[in-house]
């Protein structure tokens, strides 16, 4: 058998074996909504005497599902399989419930990590000092994959021709956006970076946003010249704030109350999305850098009105633009610079040319300027 085959099989164990204990907090959901549903059906009296004849049913049904997802924990969980595929399923695996892998040690938790364009793992210190460094950070539920559009491959290509170096930022997604910024702070003072490109889509924006407020961007941030943030949800996005409302409305009743717990389910990663929340309050985006916002609005949202809460399908406009409902800015830099692309969704962002043309030129003028900086020094030394 082959180490490839191998892999495929640990990753159907542990995704088996995390079904397993989904199974089995669901199953304790619908045993307290049924014990919930017996004491408001039979009467006091009629408890004490009469035994609940579910209960032994609940317990063996719990019990083998919990035996079978620890017994699939007990496979190692490294070396799984770098097909996208199966990579795309890990992502969104921990994007969902990435945090409950973090606090309960699952297998298939891991760091944050940092690729190349091979999908190779980087090792910050054998990358040479004195360079430049372009670092592009995905969304929720995704991996470097998502930048993996022809666009984006040909800026990658004018980018490395230049001399830059093209790193990807993969991530658990699930964790909060706070403590994914300070794992991303601290690779990134491990760059010894001259110069600095950053690039979030959705999520990937605010854990740039989050890396931002940590001790250890005092290394790198005054090497920031260009920062990027496709579609993020900066004033929060309302799906989340929708999906937290309904998940309290559950609690109203007694007999609906035990599906809150589905409910919560969701990450803090996810959770941390409905107000767009990095972990710390500081709005003045760093200094000597262009911070370019960009926003899609699909057009149908548009044409029916709904477009301030729909935007490109999960983020409004004026969130991914860092706006307030009167238009006021809820972000400052020195140059903050705003676009907005009209019938482009939320995916879309990745692929659309107009999208990738304006990061490339506003990247051109990051070359640019960097060229007339060292045509002034040189003219000054002569």
């Amino acid at each position: 058998m082959t180490e490839q085959q191998v892999a495929k099989i640990r990753a159907v164990v542990h995704l088996v074996g995390l079904a397993a204990e989904a199974a089995a907090g669901i199953s304790g959901v619908v045993r307290r909504m049924h014990q919930q549903i017996y004491r408001s059906v039979v009467p006091l009296s009629e408890q004490m005497t009469l035994p609940s004849l579910h209960e032994p049913i609940y317990e063996l049904v719990q019990g083998s599902l919990q035996s079978a997802a620890e017994l699939a924990r007990q496979w190692p969980g490294s070396d799984w399989p770098e097909h996208p595929q199966w990579q795309g399923i890990l992502g969104a695996v921990r994007g969902v419930v990435g945090d409950h892998l973090e606090t309960t040690g699952h297998p298939l938790v891991s760091d944050i990590e940092l690729r190349d364009r091979n999908g190779q793992l980087i090792q910050p210190e054998n990358l040479v000092e004195q360079q430049h460094i372009a670092i592009f950070v995905h969304g929720l539920c995704m991996n470097e994959s998502a930048f993996s559009q022809p666009g984006f491959q040909s800026l990658f290509d004018v980018q490395a021709a230049a001399g830059w170096t093209i790193v990807f930022v993969r991530y658990n997604s699930g964790l909060s956006i706070a403590e994914n910024g300070r794992r991303l702070a601290m690779r990134l003072a491990q760059l010894r970076a001259t110069q600095l490109m950053l690039l979030g889509h959705s999520m990937g924006g605010l854990v740039i946003r989050a890396a931002y407020g940590q001790e250890e961007a005092s290394v790198w941030v005054d090497k920031l010249r260009l920062a990027v943030y496709l579609g993020s949800p900066h004033a929060g996005a309302p799906l989340e704030r929708l999906g937290n409302q309904a998940n309290a409305l559950l609690g109203l009743s007694p007999w609906t109350q035990p599906l809150m717990q589905l409910g919560m389910i969701r990450s803090q990663g996810i959770q941390d999305l409905r107000h767009g929340a990095v972990g710390h309050s500081t709005t003045q985006l760093p200094a000597g850098a262009t911070h370019l916002l960009i926003a899609g609005e699909f057009e149908e949202s548009k044409n029916l009105g709904v477009g301030p809460w729909v935007g490109d399908g999960l983020v409004p406009v004026a969130s991914a633009l860092a706006q307030d409902a009167d238009g006021n800015s809820l972000l400052q830099a020195s140059c903050l610079i705003r676009k907005y692309f009209a019938g482009v969704g939320h995916l879309g962002l990745l692929s659309n040319t107009a999208v990738l043309d304006c990061i490339q030129e506003y990247w051109n003028n990051l070359q640019t300027s960097a060229t007339q900086d060292i045509d002034a020094g040189l003219a000054q030394d002569e």
